[in-house]
């Protein structure tokens, strides 16, 4: 049976509507790495987090909620962060939303010509949440 990279990418709040939640979109391509974001952000803010492992699949999402911020890798398949950050950023609705990026060797001209927030890798878990809090208005 092969794998479905897709399903069950964006899970919604249970408990109540999703428009009273405040939605982070973490973009990242390590599994591992991102449940871990994810844990942190559901535990340590008043974000409900949801995991895109590529960019095409963060997209889709996006499509179907706009998200509050994303949380965005800067090395991802089929476009990096900077590619993902161009395309969002094109289309009318979705140029306001916070982008933080995050890579352990970040492109330096690239994010001042943007104007990027950023998060350099490795971090440690309490910096994540400082750097959302700040970034996003916390």
């Amino acid at each position: 049976m092969s794998e479905q990279p897709f399903t069950n990418a964006y899970t919604q709040p249970e408990t109540a509507n999703h428009n009273l939640y405040k939605t982070l979109l973490v973009v990242e391509d390590d599994q591992s790495i991102g449940e871990t974001i994810i844990q942190v952000i559901d535990n340590e803010t008043s974000y409900h987090a949801t995991l895109a492992t590529d960019a095409r699949q963060a997209l889709e999402i996006i499509q179907k909620i706009k998200p509050n911020g994303i949380l965005l890798d800067y090395q991802l398949p089929y476009m990096n962060g900077i590619q993902f950050y161009d395309r969002l950023h094109a289309v009318e609705d979705y140029k306001d939303i916070p982008i933080i990026l995050m890579s352990a060797n970040l492109p330096y001209k690239e994010i001042q010509q943007r104007q990027m927030q950023t998060l350099k890798k490795p971090f440690e878990l309490d910096e994540l949440v400082e750097v959302i809090e700040h970034c996003l208005g916390e």
